[in-house]
C-alpha cells in the first residue's frame, strides 16, 4: 500500500518560511522514493502538480525548483503509477491512491505548522486549498 511519510528536520521551532525535513513515498514493492532534506511544502506542492497533470495525461514531469531532479509519474497499463525521483523509482497503486495519501500527509503537515504560519502565501496557500482549508484532523 502507498504511504507518504514526512518529518521536520529538528525538534526545535519550525521554520514557517522554509520548513525543512524529509518526505518519502513508500510503494507497493516495499521500495520508497523521496528526499531526506528538502522543503516539505515545495515537495508536497510538486506532488499536487503531478497528480493534477496525471489526471489529463499518462506521463508528467514536475521540476522542483529547489532540487536537482524532477518528479516524474507514468501511468501503467494496469492502472498503477510509476514514480521516479532522480535515480529512485517506485510503483504505487494508482493516481487516486497517491492523491488520497497526499491529502492525509498535507493535512498532517498543515496541522503541525504554527498558528502564525503565512498561509496566505504560496506554496502553503496551495497546500491549504488542496485539503479544503483544514488545519486539523490529519486523518479526515
Amino acid at each position: 500500500m502507498t504511504k507518504i511519510r514526512w518529518r521536520f528536520d529538528s525538534d526545535g521551532p519550525i521554520d514557517v518560511i522554509d520548513p525543512l525535513g524529509a518526505v518519502y513515498i513508500d510503494g507497493l514493492e516495499g521500495a520508497s522514493i523521496g528526499d531526506g532534506c528538502t522543503n516539505i511544502d515545495v515537495f508536497f506542492f510538486a506532488l499536487i502538480a503531478l497528480v493534477r497533470e496525471l489526471r489529463v495525461t499518462d506521463e508528467a514531469r514536475i521540476d522542483l525548483v529547489i532540487e536537482p531532479a524532477p518528479l516524474v509519474g507514468s501511468l501503467q497499463t494496469d492502472g498503477s503509477l510509476r514514480l521516479q525521483y532522480g535515480a529512485q523509482t517506485v510503483t504505487v497503486e494508482s493516481v487516486d491512491d497517491l492523491e488520497h495519501e497526499l491529502r492525509i500527509a498535507v493535512r498532517a503537515f498543515l496541522a503541525a505548522m504554527p498558528a502564525d504560519a503565512p498561509f496566505g502565501e504560496d506554496p502553503l496557500a496551495v497546500l491549504q486549498r488542496f485539503v479544503g482549508g483544514m488545519r486539523s484532523d490529519p486523518d479526515a
